[in-house]
């Protein structure tokens, strides 16, 4: 193979991802990125939410930093506890797995939130969205589910069965993603 140029990555070694030989490695010029530290993840994820609190209520905006520091914990639990393993190869969680809650909020306009009680629902809605909905086994989906009832009494004070809310923008055919009574 002459003039040929090959880009690759791969994540460590541990939980489901595999090492490679030294033969094949000193073919490459390799850079390690280090994982974000925890410090590193709130502010970031402190900041966008933030960002798009903009238009909401004051009191939503007061709990920007509960909302960030609960995801964060979430996603920290289910970096602990729920490995990447052969028959769970998708259980792979990263700072993007935040950000898409954080998108999937979005979607709902400031209008539709009237209350941080409503805004806690949606934020409870997207992470069930982007971690619950991930697992293949009931025991995983019974775990998340302890944990983000765990987390909405400790850290909100409220005690709510988190598979009770929906948000859509297609049930009653409206454009408009709200919460929307099953």
């Amino acid at each position: 193979v002459v003039d040929t140029t090959l880009i690759s990555a791969m994540g460590e070694p541990g939980g489901g991802l595999y090492s490679i030989s030294n033969r094949l490695l000193h073919h490459f010029f390799y850079i390690n990125m280090p994982k974000y530290s925890l410090d590193s993840m709130q502010k970031i994820i402190t900041e966008l939410f933030k960002l798009h609190l903009n238009g909401y209520i004051d009191d939503v905006q007061k709990i920007s930093s509960k909302i960030s520091e609960a995801s964060i914990s979430i996603y920290e639990k289910c970096v602990q506890n729920l490995l990447p393993i052969p028959g769970k190869s998708h259980y792979i969680f990263s700072l993007r797995s935040l950000v898409r809650v954080l998108k999937g909020m979005m979607l709902c306009p400031f209008n539709e939130i009237k209350t941080k009680e409503d805004f806690i629902k949606l934020w409870s809605h997207e992470m069930s969205r982007e971690f619950h909905d991930r697992f293949n086994t009931n025991d995983d989906r019974n775990w998340f589910s302890q944990i983000l009832k765990e987390t909405l009494k400790s850290v909100f004070k409220i005690n709510s069965n988190h598979e009770e809310v929906v948000f859509t923008n297609f049930i009653d055919n409206s454009s408009i993603y709200h919460q929307t009574k099953l």
